[in-house]
Order: structure tokens, then sequence, then C-alpha cells
């Protein structure tokens, strides 16, 4: 018998593609409400990358990047 769906995070067509449903944060509330969020991520990049640069700027920025390869 297959697995049922419960839950469908579908976002809205919306200009920016920003997230308001499928973002963790609202995820991981729906699977366990009572949890607490990691406060660390493991981000992996491509040297000469230009997203992956712009994504490490972003963490170097907001103080979440311990170090860079």
């Amino acid at each position: 018998m297959p697995n049922k769906i419960e839950k469908m995070f579908i976002e809205p067509e919306v200009e920016g593609d920003p997230f308001e449903v499928s973002d963790i944060d609202t995820m991981l509330n729906y699977i366990n409400a009572d949890t607490v969020a990691p406060k660390s991520a493991t981000m992996f990049s491509r040297k000469g990358c230009a997203h992956c640069q712009r994504a490490l700027g972003l963490l170097n920025k907001q103080g979440g990047l311990c170090g860079s390869y």
C-alpha cells in the first residue's frame, strides 16, 4: 500500500520567488511544533561559482559563516 501524502507545501506564483510556506521553519514546525531549529548549517560551494560566492557573502554578512574553502 502506498504512503499517504499528509501535507504539501505549495508556494504561490509570486514575483521574486519568495519562500512563504515551504521554508524550513514552516516545515520543521509542521513535523514537530516543539522542536528548536538548529543554529548551524552546512553549505557546499564550488570555487568560481558566482551564486556560491553571493551566498557565502550573505552568510558572512549575517555572521553565520565559520569558514570558507
